[in-house]
């Protein structure tokens, strides 16, 4: 009967199987990176809330320009700026049939931010 030393029993030396697992550590990270960069399909909630985001700027656009052509029937401004820099803009009209204006106020805020540097 012979003898079956341990070093019989490895097809690969240390240096050999360093290498091995090296690479089968690169393989495995290139697999789960190229997992990781696949775009999965979109669930159906997101589908529901993609789906609502465009009935509700539908009518927000069908609404807007309901409003406009109002105000130019009317004679009534579109668009208005005011002296300190406030933009006012017609945005729809309310159930009575009445201009709901929007207003901005950002003069403030691109002095604060210093977008007002950038862009005078």
């Amino acid at each position: 009967m012979s003898s079956v030393y341990l070093s019989d029993c490895f097809i690969f030396t240390l240096t050999e199987m360093r290498s091995l697992f090296f690479l089968l550590t690169v393989t495995l990270l290139n697999i789960f990176v190229s997992f990781a960069q696949v775009q999965l399909p979109y669930s159906h909630e997101m589908l529901n809330l993609l789906r609502m985001a465009d009935e509700f700027s539908a009518d927000h656009l069908e609404r807007k320009n309901r409003a406009v052509i109002w105000a130019l029937e009317n004679r009534v401004p579109v668009r208005m700026e005011s002296a300190d820099g406030r933009v006012i803009e017609l945005q729809y009209l309310d159930d009575r049939m009445l201009p709901v204006y929007y207003e901005t106020r950002n003069k403030g805020a691109a002095f604060t931010t210093g977008a007002n540097e950038l862009n005078p």
